[in-house]
C-alpha cells in the first residue's frame, strides 16, 4: 500500500494485511515500566492487538480492526505521525506515540493474579474523564518495484496503570 493518500480505508487493509504477519517472537508481552505500559523489545504478532486473539498479559487493545484503523488514521495526521511518515527511512522500523482527541472501546489484561481482561467502553472511559489517548505505531516502510509500502507492525493504545485505576473506580460508580 502506497504512503501517498492514505485514508481509513487503505489503513485498513494495511492492517489486515499485517494481521498474520508477527513483528519477530510471537511469545513476547508487553511490560509495564514506571507505572507507563511499553511496548516489548521482542515484538509480537500484531493480531494480538484485536480483542479475541491469543491470550496477552500486560497489553492494552482495541476491540475492533475498524476502530484500529480509525485510530491510525489520527496518529498519522499528527505532527508525530507526518514527520514519521517524511522520515521513515526503507527498511527500518519507527515508533510514533501520539495523543489523539477521541477514544475507543479498549481490552486491558489487568494485573491481578490470575491476569483478568476488562473491556473498557468509550462510556467506561468518558465517565472517568479520559477524552484523549495515547497510542503507539511501529511502521516500516518497503519499496516494491518502484512504489513504497507501509507496514504496520504493531499498533496499540497506551494506558497507564493510573488511568486504569480512575476507569475502574468510574465503572464502580452508579
Amino acid at each position: 500500500m502506497s504512503l501517498q493518500n492514505l485514508d481509513k480505508e487503505k489503513l485498513n487493509l494495511i492492517l489486515k494485511t499485517s494481521e498474520g504477519f508477527p513483528a519477530q517472537l510471537a511469545s513476547s508481552q508487553a511490560d509495564v515500566f514506571n507505572g507507563k505500559l511499553r511496548s516489548s523489545t521482542f515484538g509480537h504478532a500484531l493480531t494480538q492487538h484485536l480483542r479475541g486473539v491469543a491470550p496477552t498479559v500486560k497489553k492494552t487493545k482495541f476491540c475492533s480492526l475498524h476502530d484500529m484503523a480509525t485510530a491510525l488514521d489520527l496518529v498519522l495526521k499528527t505532527p508525530e505521525g507526518i514527520s514519521a511518515l517524511q522520515k521513515l527511512p526503507s527498511s527500518k522500523r519507527e515508533t510514533v506515540k501520539a495523543q489523539i482527541a477521541q477514544i475507543f472501546d479498549i481490552e486491558a489484561e489487568l494485573a491481578t493474579n490470575p491476569p483478568q481482561k476488562a473491556k473498557f467502553t468509550r462510556a467506561d472511559l468518558a465517565k472517568a474523564g479520559i477524552f484523549r489517548i495515547g497510542c503507539r505505531a511501529i511502521l516500516e516502510y518497503r519499496t516494491r518495484g518502484l512504489e513504497p509500502h507501509l507496514h504496520v507492525q504493531s499498533f496499540f493504545p497506551e494506558l497507564g496503570s493510573l488511568e486504569i485505576t480512575r476507569i475502574l473506580a468510574a465503572q464502580s460508580r452508579p
